[in-house]
């Protein structure tokens, strides 16, 4: 009997008096020595002047909990039907839907609305929709016993391969309850296609090798792998002559390939970046294949420098630097700003007040040229 309290709504499932008809919907209204007095939604031949009251004796048996939905939860369409048995088309059922509002259904329990249409549907005509068969990050690959029009390995080399090498499977980017969209690399770009298309990548073991580098669970990189004894327990051993519990391999570093003549060579102006050097070697391979004659090189990143540019605390420090020399001199001229200066009356010009810059050109140039010699 702890299943159910007082204002619970619930479905009978089986009477054994024969009074309250399986799928009769009601609200428990008492409940008091293991009986459940149950205010049923319709009249039928009860007890009360309702006619409606019922007790069940073994309730745990006899009724069940109808789920309570909210706002925002995505259900599934069971029944369509009005209490009068016309159907709501703009409710199809089998279909799932996002709850957006709640009634009274004018019997005491809630009605639901979706899709933005004003007729309810009530407890017993929506069910809970089920949980998406794969979520964000999960590892897939295409399902080929399902009929698909594309070969999604093929379908993502030819529209998608900017986003990233294809190595053996995707991975799961966003999860409806329908669709699903995917990538070659965690959180990368990709299509969208019903999940109905794809399955989850079967488990790879890991197979380590002599002389790679790997990654331990909790992030650390050890290699090069060396064949030792432990005891005769972990033959696998890194550099730090213990033993590690490895996971996956460290990723490799990116590289090109280029066009190579004369021993010189000749990247495009903005080459493809592969994400391993395995990737490019392919490519390199199928260019050779391709062009033959022509010799192909792979490239690999090996490290990066780089200086941040200097903060300057005036502009026309910064344009001095850049070399913009007469831009950096009247920016310093224009810092000292202007003042009000008495032009005496000369040469037929009125005498009277003039706004002139209070650093004059040669003393700007002086300041400029002085800074780069010295602090620049």
């Amino acid at each position: 009997m702890g299943k159910f309290k007082v204002g619970d709504r619930v479905k009978v499932v089986t009477d054994g008096y024969g009074r309250a008809t399986p799928g009769q919907l009601g609200t428990v209204a008492e409940i008091d020595f293991g009986r459940a007095g149950v205010e049923m939604d319709a009249p039928f031949a009860g007890h009360g002047k309702s006619r409606r009251r019922w007790n069940f004796y073994r309730p745990d048996g006899e009724i069940e909990l109808i789920p309570a939905f909210k706002v925002g939860d995505r259900v599934r369409v069971v029944d369509n039907t009005t209490r009068s048995g016309s159907k709501i088309t703009q409710y199809e059922v089998g279909v799932e839907y996002v709850i957006e509002r709640t009634c009274g259904d004018g019997e005491g329990g809630t009605g639901y609305l979706f899709n933005g249409h004003n007729q309810y549907l009530r407890t017993h005509q929506i069910e809970p929709a089920p949980a998406a068969p794969f979520k964000v990050g999960d590892a897939v690959v295409q399902d080929k016993s399902v009929e698909c029009a594309n070969d999604l390995v093929e379908h993502w080399n030819k529209h998608w391969r900017r986003a990233g090498e294809y190595a053996g499977h995707f991975y799961i980017t966003d999860a409806g309850h329908d669709y699903a969209s995917y990538s070659a690399v965690p959180g990368g770009d990709g299509p969208s296609i019903p999940m109905k298309y794809l399955k989850l990548a079967p488990a790879t073991a890991l197979t380590i090798k002599a002389g790679k580098f790997y990654k331990t669970r909790d992030g650390r990189k050890v290699g090069p792998m060396e064949w030792r004894s432990y005891h005769g327990e972990y033959p696998w051993m890194g550099d730090l002559d213990r033993y590690f519990e490895l996971v996956t391999p460290s990723a490799s570093k990116p590289a090109i390939v280029c066009l190579i003549e004369n021993g010189q060579p000749l990247p495009s102006v903005r080459p493809h970046v592969h994400s391993s050097a395995a990737f490019a070697e392919r490519e390199a391979a199928r260019l050779a294949k391709k062009h033959k004659g022509s010799e192909f090189g792979v490239y690999t990143l090996v490290s990066t420098k780089r200086e941040e540019k200097p903060a300057y605390a005036h502009e026309w420090q910064r344009l001095a630097a850049e070399g913009k020399r007469i831009e950096a001199i009247k920016a310093y001229r224009d810092a000292g700003g202007k003042r009000q200066t008495f032009v005496s009356s000369e040469y037929g010009y009125r005498t009277g007040y003039e706004e002139r810059f209070v650093i004059g050109l040669k003393e700007a140039k002086d300041a400029v040229e002085y800074w780069l010699a010295t602090a620049a």
